[in-house]
């Protein structure tokens, strides 16, 4: 944008990143099995991230049944029922509990997550 190649930072994306254009990379695709020992393998702790928006807490049993550390309870997008649902699977699943904002953009808010230490 600096040097006049492009308006905003949607048109960088729109001329030189979106799929087909000059500077797009293949995007490569990973099993839960191996996407999980890649961040371990690399010294991460693997986190089952925003569980709720699988939309299937079948999914989400059956994604903790791989050797994934944890699972994020409290999430923006959780509410107090829904981390409390993630808190117990966790349990269940000794596996460990995260939390964060998903803060983004400033669209995104900083959400309550029931939590009272």
């Amino acid at each position: 944008m600096e040097k006049g190649y492009a308006q905003n930072i949607q048109e960088v994306f729109d001329l030189y990143l979106a799929n087909g254009k000059p500077c797009a990379v293949d995007k490569m695709e990973l099993s839960p099995d191996e996407g999980i020992r890649l961040i371990q393998q690399s010294g991460g702790v693997a986190v089952l991230a925003h569980p709720v928006l699988i939309g299937d807490d079948k999914i989400v049993e059956e994604l903790l049944k791989l050797p994934m550390n944890g699972i994020e309870v409290w999430h923006r997008k959780h509410s107090l029922i829904d981390s409390t649902r993630y808190k117990l699977i966790a349990e269940k699943y000794n596996k460990i509990i995260t939390g964060g904002s998903d803060y983004h953009t400033e669209k995104h808010s900083i959400g309550e997550f029931g939590f009272k230490p």
